[in-house]
């Protein structure tokens, strides 16, 4: 995992392969533990959502109005979310592992999905598929969170997740779309080469 400066998404923070993976990453460590909270403020969470491309420019300018206009309404909504995306993170590691998720987890995770389509507007044009749309103007600050969960749910329902993955190294999520279907790492730069120098070091010591 990427371990930069919180206000900095760089590409290596974009290795899922999806969408609603890549928000489960904003936070990790070198381990097994989700120690290393990235979204340490609404402007970093709104950043984020810039940098997914899950919102645009202007909506990035009009969250972050929000924010600063009602800071302790958009301190609850970072909870919310972080809340949301460790229920969520439950769900998707219990699957990865084909263990049996939570009842707590899956409430939450339900929960906000409902949330989120009682609060989409259905939008179609000419020719195309229709999709359900999250208004900022309307929605306010839980507009990443009703985002993200939408995407979750044409996930779930469409079969978007059945080659998720685990890393071997860490708790971030990917889909595995190798040929092969044995990818082991969120990324052979990071967690790869530290498995890699790790077991040359145990050999080494074994000589």
């Amino acid at each position: 995992m990427n371990t930069t400066d919180q206000a900095c998404w760089a590409p290596a923070d974009f290795i899922a392969e999806d969408l609603l993976l890549d928000f489960l990453n904003t936070t990790g460590s070198k381990s097994k533990q989700r120690t290393n909270e990235r979204l340490t403020s609404s402007r970093a969470l709104f950043d984020w959502g810039l940098a997914a491309e899950l919102i645009d420019d202007h909506e990035h300018q009009l969250l972050t109005q929000l924010g600063q206009a009602a800071p302790v309404a958009a301190d609850s909504e970072l909870s919310l979310i972080i809340q949301w995306r460790e229920a969520v993170h439950a769900l998707m590691h219990a699957y990865a592992h084909s263990q049996e998720p939570e009842a707590g987890a899956v409430k939450g995770v339900e929960m906000v999905i409902q949330q989120a389509l009682a609060s989409a507007q259905l939008r179609y044009a000419a020719g195309e598929l229709a999709f359900w749309y999250v208004d900022p103007d309307q929605t306010g600050l839980p507009t990443i969170r009703h985002r993200l969960a939408l995407h979750l749910n044409k996930g779930i329902t469409g079969g978007k997740y059945q080659q998720i993955k685990e890393c071997e190294a860490c708790t971030w999520m990917f889909i595995d779309t190798s040929r092969s279907r044995r990818r082991r790492w969120c990324s052979m730069s990071t967690c790869g080469n530290r498995a890699k120098a790790r077991r040359f070091y145990q050999n080494e010591n074994k000589t």
